[in-house]
């Protein structure tokens, strides 16, 4: 828990924040230049930069656009591996923004204006703001700006007697990126083979569908029972994947040509400033200017590092789009992480619920509510007539063809729960699998049943618009087995 309190006879800013293990802040920043003031601190557990900043109705567009500067060379020379995540609130004094259509008054929207100081910003950092509601009579002037899309859940605005500012709650989402005992706190196991695991853009296909082709399918269907194969059919696909097929490759930290450059730029600027101290004993101000620019020129280029090395992988990422688009969207998603599960639900009496099972119910209380009962669909259909069956099935015909054909309807970037066979497998290895699956349907058929796995769904709510601790503001979304599809 953080908070700030903003003194505005002194201008003057304090931060507080409660001492967690998740929020550990190891380094802190000041800026006053009489008008604008700023705290700016730092968790590197957490990965993200907490800032408080004020800016007085009387400041200058310079002190402003001063205040701006000292927060770009801060987060840019911090932000080194792209995943720093922002959070900045404060008072920042613009009366005349509507943030709900992000527009201000043409005279205000001049180049040089706090107005536009600010719209700039933001597009620099992808940042959004989140405080919709009046703070103080009938402005936004209090500000929650951040890039992490999933941290915000809920605000509100409270009255409060000694100010003339209402106080602010926001509601967030616990720090994400933290220890790996933290991540996985509170979430359920889930069973079964994981096949999101593979990184099937480098599977060898040729050689998955030959193995594949030599398995006595006949046998083993032919031994198994309609519920039992299902689960030795992914078995063998998974055993097959490991063995051509090579794991899911993360970003790692990787120590880049450029970070030996800063390295060495970082050791000659300690020597340069040791110099520095013994010139300045002696008053020799020829030596102390010459060293001075030095160290100057070396900041620099320290600086322009993390640009150059930031365009590197920019340029990289796009022109790895057609071939290997996997790539690209994996380094877009380090600067776009939207998470669909919720971690925070608000119940019928405004109290929070961060249980994974509690929060699974009431999403689930919420999708029965909006649809159909099925009690009331079965009696209204034995309301209807009996219908004539002038044509019944004897005979079920199903081809190798019918399969394949069935396999090509489905898309290539078509979903499926992680413990069940991606439909890129499928579709590269259709001419091995289509004997199988023709089998194993036609025992279905002639014995009437169809296995209770591929009857079950997977339910992922998606968030439509709104507050996030709204259950009525998800949309559910259900994953079956392309097996089923077939």
């Amino acid at each position: 828990m953080f908070f700030a309190v903003i003194v505005r006879s002194h201008n003057m800013v304090v931060f507080y924040y409660m001492f967690t293990r998740t929020l550990l802040l190891t380094i802190s920043f000041f800026f006053d230049d009489d008008e604008c003031s700023a705290v700016i601190c730092i968790s590197k557990l957490s990965k993200c930069m907490i800032s408080c900043l004020y800016r007085p109705p009387t400041a200058s567009p310079e002190s402003f656009s001063n205040l701006l500067n000292f927060y770009n060379n801060f987060f840019s020379m911090h932000n080194t591996t792209n995943k720093l995540q922002s959070y900045i609130f404060g008072d920042f004094n613009l009366p005349k923004f509507s943030w709900n259509s992000h527009c201000t008054l043409k005279k205000l929207s001049l180049k040089g204006t706090a107005y536009s100081l600010l719209n700039s910003f933001m597009d620099e950092h992808l940042l959004l703001q989140y405080i919709k509601a009046n703070t103080r009579k009938n402005n936004i002037l209090d500000l929650f700006l951040t890039n992490d899309p999933n941290f915000v859940h809920l605000v509100k605005c409270v009255d409060f007697n000694i100010s003339d500012h209402y106080v602010v709650k926001i509601f967030t989402n616990c720090f994400k990126s933290l220890s790996t005992d933290l991540d996985n706190a509170g979430k359920p196991e889930i069973s079964g083979l994981d096949f999101s695991t593979f990184n099937l853009n480098h599977a060898n296909f040729d050689e998955i569908t030959n193995e594949l082709s030599q398995i006595n399918w006949e046998s083993i269907i032919s031994n198994s029972t309609i519920e039992g194969f299902p689960e030795v059919f992914k078995q063998l696909i998974f055993s097959t994947l490991q063995k051509h097929c090579p794991s899911v490759s993360t970003f790692k930290n990787r120590k880049s040509s450029y970070w030996k450059k800063r390295r060495k730029i970082s050791r000659k600027i300690r020597n340069y400033n040791k110099k520095l101290k013994r010139y300045n004993t002696v008053n020799n101000s020829f030596a102390i200017q010459q060293i001075s620019t030095k160290i100057k020129n070396l900041q620099d280029g320290y600086k322009n590092s993390f640009f150059d090395e930031k365009r590197l992988a920019e340029s990289l990422a796009t022109s790895k789009i057609k071939t290997n688009s996997k790539y690209f969207f994996k380094y877009a998603n380090i600067f776009r992480k939207t998470l669909s599960s919720p971690s925070l639900l608000l119940d019928k009496d405004d109290v929070l619920i961060n249980d994974p099972k509690s929060i699974a119910d009431k999403l689930q209380d919420h999708f029965r509510s909006v649809f159909s009962n099925p009690k009331n669909s079965l009696e209204m259909a034995l309301k209807i007539k009996k219908p004539e069956i002038n044509y019944p099935i004897s005979q079920f015909s199903l081809s190798k063809n019918d399969i394949v054909m069935a396999i090509d309807e489905i898309k290539m970037d078509s979903a499926a729960p992680h413990s069940e066979i991606p439909a890129k497998v499928f579709k590269n290895c259709k001419a091995a699998l289509s004997l199988p699956l023709q089998i194993f349907w036609k025992k279905s058929f002639t014995s009437g049943t169809v296995p209770q796995c591929y009857k079950a769904q997977q339910i992922v709510p998606i968030h439509k618009k709104g507050p996030k601790t709204d259950p009525t503001n998800y949309r559910p979304v259900s994953l079956t087995p392309h097996e089923i599809k077939i």
